[in-house]
């Protein structure tokens, strides 16, 4: 790791408590993208997009894995 900041995510939502998954592959957030915050995860080497694995109408923030 560089230690140098780089964006993660490129939606315009609010993005928010970024949990890394135990093996270091992946990243679990919270996006309102589609409204209440869901929660979504995407691998760390920043290929494909997000994946949706928590929607409802109540909020979500993930914090632990």
């Amino acid at each position: 790791m560089s230690g140098v900041a780089s964006r993660f995510t490129f939606d315009a939502a609010v993005e928010i408590n970024p949990i890394w998954s135990p093996d270091g592959s992946r990243i679990a957030f919270g996006s309102s993208r589609k409204g209440p915050y869901d929660i979504y995860q995407k691998l760390l080497n920043g290929t494909g997009d997000a994946e949706l694995l928590l929607e409802s109408d109540e909020k979500k923030i993930p914090h632990a894995w």
